[in-house]
């Protein structure tokens, strides 16, 4: 459906999307420093957006940043036999087991809910952000250090702080250099591939630091880099503790 938005509603459900993350999440201070970038409607906006989400924090409790109690289960089982049951109170000691069960129902659901929400915000506001440097630095070759794999692997390493694997990629994409960047305030290697039609980018930093699981099967999302460039397909996964974005599918 995105590639039927026009450039400005784009941008208005990122804002919607980045708004979620908490005010020290680095993805969202990279993104306010894109919206500075606009026009005046986009900070407009911006601040209209966070407005409701404070009036909404004020009045409703913040429900889902709890866990379901670990008994639970236990919990709900023990309700029916808490007090002896009397026939005349049978029928509303069933009713209110049947309630108390519901509302648990409910509880969980929506806290599972409330969490994958969060997670496909981050996935697509990472993807956004690689994108965008996809966009920015595909064609600064001479950018880009050219080692064998296993070399390339340490400098980069040392730059970083954190242990770089290049992984082996499918189908006829060649290596071409890495070099150090950033995704938002993120520290990560970058790796530049030469596919049969374009190259492709490759990101990688530890999965902790993109608050992704340590494994993670391949999701593609679809994003935009800015409201007028056309749509990316960005891969993310993650190994052995270590996230990778690749954009240019």
């Amino acid at each position: 459906m995105s590639d039927n938005l026009n450039p400005r509603e784009e941008f208005r459900r990122s804002m919607s999307e980045v708004s979620l993350l908490s005010n020290d999440d680095p993805l969202r201070q990279s993104f306010e420093q894109r919206i500075s970038g606009e026009d005046s409607w986009a900070e407009e906006e911006w601040w209209q957006l966070l407005t409701e989400h404070t009036a909404l924090a004020e009045h409703v409790p913040r429900l889902f940043d709890a866990d379901a109690p670990a008994d639970l289960h236990t919990q709900l089982l023990e309700i029916p036999h808490r007090e002896p049951a009397t026939p005349s109170r049978s029928k509303a000691h069933r009713l209110q087991w049947v309630l108390a069960v519901a509302a648990a129902v409910l509880v969980v659901l929506g806290i599972g809910v409330a969490r994958r929400a969060e997670f496909n915000t981050r996935l697509r506001t990472v993807a956004r952000l690689a994108a965008d440097n996809h966009r920015k630095h595909v064609d600064e070759e001479s950018d880009f250090a050219v080692a064998p794999t296993e070399i390339l692997e340490k400098q980069l390493a040392s730059q970083l702080k954190f242990n770089v694997v290049i992984p082996t990629l499918e189908g006829s994409l060649k290596l071409i250099g890495g070099r150090k960047c950033k995704i938002g305030t993120q520290p990560v290697a970058y790796t530049l591939w030469r596919g049969a039609q374009a190259k492709r980018s490759l990101f990688q930093c530890p999965a902790s630091e993109l608050d992704l699981p340590r494994e993670m099967a391949p999701t593609i999302v679809h994003t935009r880099s800015a409201p007028s460039e056309p749509v990316q397909s960005v891969r993310i996964w993650s190994k052995d503790g270590r996230a990778y974005l690749l954009v240019g599918e």
